[in-house]
């Protein structure tokens, strides 16, 4: 292979290497979540995940996020993963209320 082929092959790799995550960055639109193969930033938000069972009688009881999640982050999406998890372990006829900052969500366990 002559020197004038692998420096185009070598480019031809570096401007694919860019292409495709700057393509799948700017092409994201309204869903914030990261995609495959796309550049995004990792948070590190003061936002905690807090999870509670609610039981039939009314009574809470708080559940560890941090012991489920191995490393719980800002730009996951993990409320429907956490609630069928909590709804698995929960007695019937209970409910799973997740928080994350201001955002709560409650959801009965059938």
């Amino acid at each position: 292979m002559t020197s004038h082929r692998r420096q185009s092959l070598a480019a031809l790799i570096i401007l694919v290497q860019i292409a495709i995550p700057t393509a799948l960055l700017v092409t994201r639109g309204e869903d914030s979540r990261p995609r495959a193969f796309g550049w995004q930033m990792f948070t590190a938000g003061t936002d905690r995940w807090a999870a509670s069972v609610i039981h039939p009688d009314g009574s809470r009881h708080p559940v560890d996020v941090d012991a489920l999640l191995l490393r719980p982050r800002a730009e996951l999406q993990l409320d429907d993963a956490l609630v069928n998890r909590l709804c698995d372990s929960a007695p019937d006829g209970a409910r799973v209320e997740v928080q994350f900052g201001a955002r709560t969500r409650t959801t009965p366990c059938s």
